[in-house]
């Protein structure tokens, strides 16, 4: 089940990073169908991630779509499993348990609302104490793969907040593990 606010329609991509399962959502504006709500989240999400390409596992990919109408709940699956040309440049065994479920979170405003997009596995070192995520939040200026996402997510301009108005990202990204994830590497459920 989706906890999202049902307002938008909604576009869930499902992916897989550092051996984890993960899931990215991507709101579209009131009104729009199925097939440009799809187009639109399927070309922001390939450009999230080819800019966030070297800083990605060797293992990521994606694993399946889902679409959520508007003022709806039920998650209806597309068959689409995402562009197969992604692959990341980082080791896997490189991460740690807490770096498998770090979140690099981009922030947008719309007219109204506050969104953003949270992508795991993102490679931050946490041994470089002068790294760019080292005070976790990564400025445009100190990562070309964070501009770059940041300059495409901006000007596709296919990113809509809650109030389905279109959202512009901050130029930066906030790095912080997840806490409901971190419980898991706690207890030795990812390692």
């Amino acid at each position: 089940m989706n906890f999202a606010v049902t307002a938008t329609p909604r576009v869930i991509e499902l992916y897989l990073s550092a051996g984890v399962p993960h899931r990215i959502q991507f709101r579209r504006p009131r009104g729009e169908g199925i097939s440009a709500s799809l187009i639109a989240a399927r070309a922001s999400f390939a450009a999230l991630y080819t800019n966030l390409q070297p800083l990605l596992p060797n293992d990521f990919a994606w694993q399946g779509e889902f679409y959520i109408p508007q003022d709806s709940e039920i998650e209806g699956g597309t068959g689409y499993t995402g562009p197969g040309s992604i692959v990341g440049a980082q080791d896997p065994a490189d991460y740690t348990g807490v770096m498998k479920v770090t979140a690099t979170t981009f922030t947008a405003r719309s007219s109204g609302a506050n969104t953003k997009l949270e992508v795991f596995g993102v490679f931050w070192d946490p041994a470089d104490v002068d790294g760019p995520a080292a005070n976790a939040k990564v400025d445009a200026g100190e990562s070309p793969e964070v501009a770059a996402a940041i300059a495409d997510l901006n000007t596709s301009a296919q990113t809509h907040a809650i109030d389905g108005t279109t959202a512009f990202f901050h130029p930066y990204a906030t790095v912080k593990s997840n806490d409901k994830l971190l419980k898991l590497v706690r207890r030795g459920l990812i390692s």
